[in-house]
């Protein structure tokens, strides 16, 4: 019965996974750019677990290999030969999962288990736990000798400064050429904090890079077992050591966890101006915006600003219906899906009759992910005005497949462009650019709502 369960698991992922994950990494691998994400090299699995990866050359030898037949050599040879009797065919089946997720290279591709699934679920409502961040991962360069090793006269490795570029501690997280020259590796940064959670008491910012955890150096592209050490508990208090731009050296955060909860939605009126911030784009978001403006209909205010600063959750779908309130019949964003196909996503709005309101758009590099196409499709469509920051640029669709034993996948199906048909905006590693610049962050005021509240009160002059 057991063996039954992992084969169904197995059956189910394959069917799914290497349909579309095959070619999500293809068009992943193809589109990623500098400045975000780029996904190559081997998978650091601190856990207890092995990655289930080759160097890129052998991989492309092995491209005839089907993965039922090799899990079930691989299933029959543990069972008959390993010394100790395996007693939990669902710690098999799903670190098998777990892994081919891995080794597709994406970190935004991944295997939850019961227990990640709910917190990523909780997420979408607004409910964060542990130190109440959303983390993401990026290439850091090596030294400029590129050996590996740090330039002559650097310090050794200490408390007061950060390890060799090639420590032994990280060398599972390090992308190598053929002939072993490291080439980069990857660090976990803060895309944004929860507001009113322990990680912005603590002092934690966007930007941030978390070099350690309780001590211990942290370079890894998968962010699973930082999920459970990081944003999963709701007690106790975890060390962490990061590296702040502009620092030389780390700085020593102690941050308690706990349950945070936000609301997706809030609003408020400044000035006769609405202003609706929105946290996540997750369940019932475009619901919570669309009661918004009907609120403020009935106040008369004179225009809207829509805040998508420290934004960086939520779903594909929820971007689309949010962005529809506010754009024409027509597209919001185009989808590039397997194969390379592109398709129009158009706006849903009732009747064809948007929110006519002026309106005008905050984003920072703490926008990410499906807030960017709500930016995007306000700007490519010209029915509003952006200012702020260039977003994170981050534009992958993932999607949610449900999986035996109260699991899941969420697999990258896809990454959205701008509106815009001709030369559609590539947000991928671009991010999108603001039509007004203002790099204020930290100051007494909000000079960026201050900026959206004075144009839209000036009749939308430039």
């Amino acid at each position: 019965m057991r063996r039954a369960a992992w084969v169904l698991v197995l059956v189910g992922f394959v069917a799914g996974a290497f349909t579309a994950g095959g070619s999500a990494y293809r068009l992943v691998q193809s589109n990623r750019q500098t400045r975000g994400l780029e996904m190559y090299g081997s998978v650091l699995r601190i856990a207890g677990r092995s990655p289930l990866s080759l160097p890129a050359g052998n991989l492309a030898k092995q491209t005839d290999l089907r993965p039922l037949d090799l899990f079930s050599n691989v299933e029959r040879r543990l069972r008959a030969n390993y010394y100790e009797k395996i007693e939990n065919d669902t710690v098999l089946a799903f670190g098998t999962a777990d892994n081919m997720l891995d080794s597709l290279g994406d970190p935004y591709s991944r295997y939850l288990e019961p227990d990640q699934l709910k917190a990523y679920a909780e997420r979408q409502r607004g409910i964060y736990r542990g130190i109440g961040a959303v983390l993401d991962v990026r290439k850091e360069q090596p030294p400029a000798n590129q050996s590996g090793k740090p330039e002559q006269g650097a310090p050794e490795e200490d408390e007061d400064s950060w390890p060799a570029y090639d420590d032994p501690v990280d060398l599972n997280s390090v992308a190598r050429s053929p002939e072993g020259t490291p080439l980069y590796r990857y660090e976990v940064f803060v895309v944004a904090t929860v507001p009113g959670g322990p990680a912005e008491a603590a002092g934690l910012l966007p930007g941030d890079v978390i070099r350690k955890v309780n001590g211990k150096f942290i370079f890894t592209k998968n962010l699973d077992t930082l999920e459970r050490m990081l944003l999963m508990p709701v007690e106790g208090s975890v060390r962490l050591a990061i590296q702040r731009e502009g620092t030389a050296k780390p700085i020593d955060l102690s941050v308690p966890m706990r349950e945070t909860r936000v609301d997706l939605v809030t609003s408020r009126v400044v000035d006769g101006v609405g202003v609706i911030t929105i946290r996540a784009l997750g369940l019932g978001a475009a619901d919570g915006v669309k009661a918004k403006l009907r609120e403020m209909a009935a106040s008369r205010v004179s225009g809207v600003v829509l805040d998508l600063r420290r934004n960086a959750e939520g779903t594909f779908e929820e971007a689309c219906a949010v962005a529809s309130l506010f754009v024409p019949q027509g597209p919001v964003a185009w989808l590039k899906e397997q194969g390379g196909k592109m398709r129009a996503v158009n706006a849903s709005a009732p009747n064809g009759r948007p929110e006519e309101r002026r309106l005008a758009v905050l984003i920072d590099d703490t926008t990410a992910g499906p807030a960017e196409l709500v930016a995007a499709a306000v700007k490519g469509r010209g029915v509003g005005r952006l200012l702020g920051v260039t977003t994170r640029g981050r534009a992958g669709r993932q999607e949610l497949f449900r999986m035996p034993g109260d699991s899941a996948i969420l697999l990258t199906t896809g990454l959205f462009f701008g509106p815009t048909a001709q030369a559609p905006l590539l947000i991928e590693g671009k991010g999108v650019v603001p039509d007004v610049a203002v790099t204020a962050r930290g100051s007494a005021q909000d000079q960026a709502l201050q900026r959206a509240i004075a144009w839209i009160k000036s009749g939308g002059a430039a």
